[in-house]
């Protein structure tokens, strides 16, 4: 977590106050009402948002590589990849890497991007919930509206699935430790995934 952090405060270091103001303003048009210029400052921010973690992905991979063993995990180059995150797709390089079990990515081991269609958890959460009290449709045309995500009523009821998926496996583990009494405590929110 300590290598995550530093790469977010190095590269948010690298940018002033000023410059992140001056970003923005040369990105506006010329928006003569204020709905406009709410959206465009949203988007602009979502942007530089995403530019941002895609400069910590790629710095943290970076760092992992140079710290890695070199004979477990053999360097096999790098992948493209794109993340779905609340401000949108944040396309990245990452190495991959040759081991005695086959390709690893030491960036998803590291940050746990282990979650279905590469959405991040936030985007995952976010979609559970909505579809609690909404259609897939509906929940698919809320998140699109309210975040930098474009997702359809499909995604939003594979994320739903996968969820699903994921609380049954967790209750079944908990049934079986319970059985052979190493039960454990802590209750989940419903829609948590």
């Amino acid at each position: 977590m300590l290598l995550i952090h530093a790469a977010a405060i190095e590269v948010i270091r690298a940018m002033t106050a000023e410059n992140k103001i001056l970003l923005l303003e040369n990105n506006l048009t010329d928006s003569l009402n204020i709905d406009e210029l709410d959206e465009e400052i949203f988007q602009s921010v979502l942007a530089l948002g995403r530019n941002i973690l895609q400069r910590i992905l790629e710095k943290t991979d970076r760092r992992l590589a140079g710290l890695r063993d070199k004979e477990q995990y053999r360097d096999k180059g790098k992948r493209t990849t794109t993340l779905k995150t609340l401000m949108g797709d944040v396309t990245f390089q990452r190495c991959v890497y040759h081991t005695k079990k086959g390709f690893a990515y030491l960036l998803d081991e590291k940050m746990d991007l282990n979650s279905p269609g590469l959405y991040s958890r936030n985007v995952c959460k976010l979609v559970v919930e909505t579809a609690c009290t909404n259609s897939y449709r509906d929940t698919a045309r809320i998140i699109s509206s309210t975040t930098g995500l474009s997702i359809t009523a499909e995604s939003a009821w594979r994320i739903v699935q996968e969820a699903g998926a994921q609380e049954r496996e967790r209750l079944a583990n908990l049934s079986r430790k319970a059985k052979n009494d190493h039960a454990e405590g802590g209750l989940l929110h419903p829609c948590s995934v």
